[in-house]
């Protein structure tokens, strides 16, 4: 059963993605001349960024929380969204004249070129949860935690801090999901004592996380320092990672229900379907938002780039209607 609170986070966290590929990913990170000549839009940007750095953490903190069961019905609805999107709008633009059939095309569809890291790493991370899984409903809360404390000094020193063991990539990996899922899964078991405390102490964490985050990001935006920056803003900096888990245990305490809510965020995944797919990412989301900054100033500009975030997530939730229609009438009843 689908829990309202947990799918607006699910929605807050995707919409969030698009914020995040609308900052730094479309507009790059402020450098020295900008911080100087414009200080209040550029601190605002890595406030933004800040903010929204936690999104893809969160995302993997709820797949884990609940447990991630992989069977063909699930794994099925998965693909088949995947390739209602990639396919479809590959069609799209053939019959637009924007493309032609070619290899690279097709290895769009299937997300064999840059594009999709996300989707590739999480897939992987579904062929392990049943490992993962057993781990956790098997192994002693004590020996959880040796794992869990290990595995992240391992990474912050080595995937972090240093950089030298490549195959956490930043926190852009299956490896730095593992951990992510682990610990959702030990919060949601074992609930230990820092995870049970008032909604206030949890605000206070995240925003102050939030804060330190923007101020330690002017540092290596005065020094152009391009690499200290991306380094900052790695998915596996502890400070995001402890922003991730405090805004996920807020919303893990409220409780409501919305039906509104639970059918909107079940196309959360097709946002990011949708802005993310390498035929439209480039030419349809980040060039306008670039000429955007280029040519507005101010409120001005801000109000515009977040017409077209608001766009890409409005438009995403509509062209998933008929996705949705098409598996619940015709493919969802196969499975029963």
């Amino acid at each position: 059963m689908r829990q309202a609170n947990f799918e607006l986070l699910r929605l807050i966290a995707i919409i969030l993605i698009v914020v995040l590929h609308a900052d730094f990913f479309a507009l790059d990170a402020p450098d020295n001349h900008r911080l100087l000549s414009s200080p209040i839009i550029s601190v605002s940007q890595l406030l933004i960024e800040s903010i929204a750095i936690c999104s893809v953490n969160v995302f993997i903190l709820i797949s884990g929380w609940f447990g991630l069961r992989p069977k063909v019905k699930s794994i099925s609805n998965l693909c088949f969204q995947i390739l209602y999107f990639t396919i479809g709008i590959y069609i799209v633009t053939l019959l637009l004249g924007v493309r032609t059939i070619d290899f690279e095309g097709l290895k769009s569809i299937i997300f064999l070129s840059n594009n999709g890291w996300f989707i590739r790493s999480y897939i992987l991370l579904l062929i392990l949860a049943p490992i993962l899984n057993k781990y956790i409903e098997y192994a002693e809360k004590k020996h959880i935690e040796i794992i869990l404390v290990t595995f992240i000094l391992f990474q912050t020193i080595y995937g972090w801090l240093f950089d030298v063991a490549k195959f956490f990539c930043n926190g852009y990996s299956t490896t730095s999901f593992i951990w992510l899922y682990l610990f959702a899964r030990y919060l949601r078991l074992h609930a230990p004592n820092f995870s049970r405390l008032k909604l206030k102490c949890d605000a206070i964490i995240f925003i102050l996380s939030i804060i330190t985050l923007t101020l330690l990001a002017i540092i290596p935006a005065y020094a152009d320092n391009t690499y200290r920056m991306s380094q900052l803003y790695a998915y596996n900096n502890p400070i995001i990672i402890i922003m991730s888990t405090y805004l996920f245990l807020y919303f893990s305490k409220i409780n409501f229900n919305s039906k509104i809510i639970i059918n909107i965020a079940s196309s959360s995944f097709a946002i990011y379907l949708l802005h993310c797919n390498p035929n439209i990412m480039n030419n349809y989301f980040v060039a306008p938002i670039k000429q955007i900054y280029d040519t507005y100033f101010g409120f001005e500009c801000l109000s515009y780039i977040a017409l077209i975030v608001t766009i890409y997530v409005i438009g995403a939730i509509i062209l998933d209607i008929p996705r949705k229609y098409i598996w619940n009438k015709y493919l969802l009843p196969r499975f029963k």
